[in-house]
């Protein structure tokens, strides 16, 4: 496997972290982000794609350039409240834009993808702490579109 780890939405604040990690662990980070939450100021590992997930021909060329074979997925909408207010923009960005990644990906080799998901999909916990089989009843759009992106 290639050491180059694709890190979406890597100029976030949990993606700029886990891009120094992997830079620590001798791995390579290559971020893409499109900057729409995230600060360019944040990248400061391995080379930077600024785009976002739907943009096939960059996820293209950053896996093929740097012979990527695994993604560590941080990008999306992540507001609560936002996601209340504009559910369509969740279900677009955090579901529809994310099965359009996936394509990609694996078109291209990826074998590897993590994807980080919220405890938002348990809605309100019966025990806490949450196990991993504890129901998933998520109470709004943000826990639901990583809820379906789970399944996806």
């Amino acid at each position: 496997m290639s050491d180059a780890v694709l890190v979406a939405g890597g100029a976030g604040y949990i993606g700029s972290h886990v891009a120094k990690a992997l830079d620590g662990a001798g791995y390579k980070p290559v971020v893409l982000d499109d900057l729409s939450a995230g600060k360019q100021d944040f990248v400061g590992w391995g080379p930077f794609y600024r785009a976002a997930v739907t943009d096939t021909s960059v996820v293209a060329q950053a896996v093929r350039e740097h012979s990527i074979r695994a993604v560590i997925d941080l990008a999306g909408s992540i507001e609560v409240a936002e996601s209340v207010r504009d559910p369509l923009k969740f279900y677009d960005n955090n579901a529809s834009a994310k099965t359009s990644f996936l394509r990609t990906l694996s078109a291209n080799g990826v074998t590897a993808f993590v994807f980080s998901s919220t405890a938002a999909v348990y809605g309100e916990p019966v025990t806490v702490p949450i196990p991993e089989d504890h129901p998933k009843q998520p109470k709004n759009p943000y826990g639901w579109t990583k809820l379906m992106f789970e399944q996806i």
